[in-house]
């Protein structure tokens, strides 16, 4: 007879076995566009099952059930890492730079699901589990281990991190959580007025209020929005392939200009992305927006959307109009469209970058957390990267006292964990 209160793990390798999930899946995830299954499935097909080299990446994905019913799923993947070894990542984590990753769970169970996930990930690493309550299948995991976890882009106050991290410091794993960038959101008022008389300083109030005047009601500026037309106010058809070029095209000289390689010189980041938005944007999911003054494109934005939330995901700006300050109006446009389409929040998404703040944006904490299993080859290789860790963080504060003395510090030598 089943214990109704016991935990069980299965662990998959191969996405066609998470199809009958996905439902559930979606369900859960809530709108979050970096969460949904299609974002996962899709980031999967380009950047894990592409590659052919010996240590490929390997699909770990948990499935977590409670007495025999689906209680959450855990969206993992194995990484080699010729130092750290395996390294199990977020699926959606790397260059595609998804916020609000995590265990995919209803609220009732995310604090379980993440104790229930630490207990399998211990019994992975070390072939045994001291807990009576979670039962573990490993089938087709033993070729494999791990040697760490490294998870990117969760939030501070996430309950699955709360359980992760107690759990990991009860099974005497070497544990190593730090904030990183944080998230930035605007909570949006019914108006725009109101929007534009919260803004403080009063010196940012009067230059975007000035902005607004000159700008959003010219005649020679205008605004074109490719998306779903219930959600964004735009019809959804093959002109998205043409905002796209420009967004592309747009990202890329403004990053050259500035010395960067720029996000869609990487081939994969591009495809990844065409694939999501022929699924993303006919079901409201996200848009592409792209700004025009005197009838030539200065500014683009890649938006998501998230139920009642607007989120500006990549952006680019024509580098020969910067004396219009061309990403500041695009940023504006948004807003008020977004308030006159009845989204309650505009999300920035991460990143510290002053103008945020200046927009009235409020920081929403993420943490990434790296923590090592209690085994020799485990712990040695932790080691070694929270001594390089530090080495770094040593060098780089030596800089900047050197800086400070000679009176030469900028904001770009103050301390950072760098991991290579």
């Amino acid at each position: 007879m089943v214990d109704q209160h016991e935990w069980s793990v299965r662990i998959h390798e191969d996405f066609r076995e998470l199809e009958q999930l996905k439902g559930q899946w979606n369900r859960w995830a809530e709108d979050q566009p970096f969460r949904r299954y299609e974002w996962q499935r899709t980031w999967w097909e380009v950047y894990g099952s592409a590659s052919r080299s010996r240590k490929r990446p390997r699909l770990r994905v948990l499935e977590v059930r409670h007495g025999g019913e689906l209680a959450g799923i855990v969206p993992l993947y194995c990484q080699w890492h010729p130092l750290w070894g395996w390294v199990l990542r977020w699926l959606g984590s790397g260059e595609v730079c998804s916020d609000y990753l995590g265990p995919i769970a209803p609220a009732c169970y995310q604090e379980s699901v993440g104790r229930v996930t630490l207990i399998a990930l211990h019994a992975m690493a070390t072939g045994k589990s001291h807990f009576q309550d979670v039962s573990v299948d490993r089938s087709g995991t033993q070729r494999v281990g791990f040697h760490r976890i490294d998870w990117d882009g969760m939030k501070a106050d996430d309950p699955a991190l709360h359980a992760v991290r107690t759990q990991a410091e009860a099974l005497k794993w070497a544990l190593d959580i730090r904030p990183t960038e944080s998230a930035w959101q605007i909570p949006l008022p019914r108006t725009w007025e109101e929007y534009l008389a919260s803004l403080q300083p009063r010196s940012v109030r009067r230059r975007y209020r000035r902005l607004s005047r000159a700008y959003l009601d010219h005649p020679d500026l205008v605004l074109h929005v490719v998306g779903n037309q219930e959600v964004i106010g735009t019809p959804c058809d093959d002109n998205w392939q043409s905002a796209w070029n420009i967004l592309v095209q747009l990202h890329q000289a403004r990053r050259n200009q500035l010395g960067d390689q720029g996000r869609f010189a990487s081939a994969p980041f591009e495809i990844f992305h065409r694939r999501i938005l022929a699924e993303y944007l006919p079901a409201g999911r996200a848009a592409l927006a792209w700004l025009e003054w005197q009838g030539q494109p200065v500014a683009a934005e890649y938006l998501l959307i998230s139920g009642r939330t607007l989120m500006a995901y990549q952006s680019g700006v024509n580098p020969d109009f910067l004396t219009l300050s061309p990403g500041h109006i695009m940023s504006l446009s948004l807003i008020r469209k977004a308030i006159h389409r009845g989204f309650e929040t505009f999300d920035f998404l991460r990143g510290d970058e002053p103008y945020k703040r200046h927009f009235g944006a409020k920081p929403t904490p993420l943490v990434r957390i790296r923590a090592a299993p209690p085994q020799v080859n485990a712990r040695w290789r932790f080691t070694l990267w929270n001594w390089g860790r530090r080495s770094r963080e040593f060098l780089r504060g030596m800089k900047v006292a050197r800086s400070a003395f000679a009176g030469t510090a900028t904001a770009e030598d103050l301390p950072a964990a760098v991991e290579s």
